[in-house]
């Protein structure tokens, strides 16, 4: 399931009810921030097309995450703002910062959907305007077709929209070891890891399938318009998978931190890593033959890279985790065919 919005709301009630809505009308799964630093650590790593938030949230407002995300993150995405205090958000800040709309928190029900819909739609032609490549290649047509949905459609690459270049999916994230105050041991963190090609999209795969789309005939039409920027160390065979071992090797000691100014120590320090991929986001477009309207989708295209992400989660005395991205592993990646 996609994860094109992010939700930042500070009260967590609101928080899942948004994220409930929007599934069950869109069938997306949004990203949930409780707060405008969380919100801009999950922009920085996620392709997200649409942010809602909130005005008055504890540390950061909603015009300041939207300040934030346009300057030192130089994204242009629709910003939506849901709130209740619309009269305290300056008349400048509105327009400079080109929020898209805003939508009083008593008519939530009624204006979200239509409204994320609207920005999603704003979102994919400001999209397909600064495009890296548009394509417009048959992918599957009426004449190869098998199954009576196929004779009636043809699809197409539209256009490959962008590429990112160090993608670590949310659900790969894996606890290598840690590192404990007291405990005196010294581990060595050599890993090795698993990763596959991947493929999501935002309609259902059967559907799709039942249109003659291949992911075959896809991998070479998208390597072949981005030329040089598959290196050797970007795995293309969907069907293999590729093992990732670490070049180095890091030694994990214990902790020896002292507490800081406020008499909180550092209690663990877990380690995790995350096969990378590069990410290519490409727009497909289904041209109906009865009905003659185009339907547009997206579909995600993951290739796994020689490297791994390093993460730090800090767990502390006065019950307060944090996390740090520590950087990347470079890693060996070795081709595996998958058994027949």
């Amino acid at each position: 399931m996609p994860q094109d919005i992010l939700f930042v709301e500070d009260d967590n009630r609101l928080l899942t009810q948004y994220g409930h809505a929007v599934e069950l009308a869109l069938g997306i799964q949004p990203f949930l921030a409780e707060s405008g630093d969380k919100a801009i650590e999950i922009l920085r790593s996620f392709p997200v097309k649409v942010v809602v938030t909130d005005q008055r949230m504890p540390a950061m407002s909603g015009t300041e995450l939207a300040r934030r995300v346009r300057h030192e993150l130089g994204l242009d995405i629709p910003f939506i703002m849901v709130t209740g205090y619309s009269h305290l958000v300056e008349a400048s800040d509105a327009v400079n910062l080109s929020f898209s709309r805003f939508i009083d928190k008593r008519d939530v029900v009624s204006e979200l959907i239509p409204a994320i819909r609207q920005a999603l739609d704003s979102h994919l032609s400001r999209q397909l305007a600064a495009s890296r490549q548009i394509v417009n290649i048959p992918l599957a047509s009426p004449r190869s077709a098998i199954f009576p949905l196929r004779r009636r459609v043809r699809l197409l690459l539209r256009a490959i929209l962008n590429v990112v270049d160090d993608y670590a999916p949310p659900d790969e994230w894996r606890l290598e070891c840690t590192a404990q105050r007291g405990i005196s041991t010294e581990q060595r963190l050599d890993v090795s890891r698993m990763a596959r090609f991947k493929y999501e999209t935002t309609t259902q795969a059967s559907l799709l399938g039942r249109t003659g789309f291949s992911v075959g005939a896809l991998i070479p039409a998208v390597t072949a318009q981005l030329g040089g920027t598959f290196s050797t160390s970007v795995g293309t065979s969907y069907e293999c998978e590729y093992q990732l071992h670490t070049a180095q090797t890091l030694t994990i000691h214990q902790i020896t931190d002292p507490p800081d100014i406020n008499g909180i120590s550092l209690l663990s320090r877990e380690y995790l890593t995350c096969p990378l991929y590069k990410q290519v986001n490409c727009l497909m477009e289904l041209q109906c033959g009865l009905c003659g309207i185009p339907h547009q989708l997206y579909v995600a295209l993951n290739f796994p890279i020689g490297k791994l992400a390093l993460r730090h989660k800090e767990n502390h005395s006065d019950g307060q985790t944090k996390v740090v991205d520590a950087g990347f592993l470079s890693a060996e990646l070795a081709e595996k065919p998958l058994p027949r």
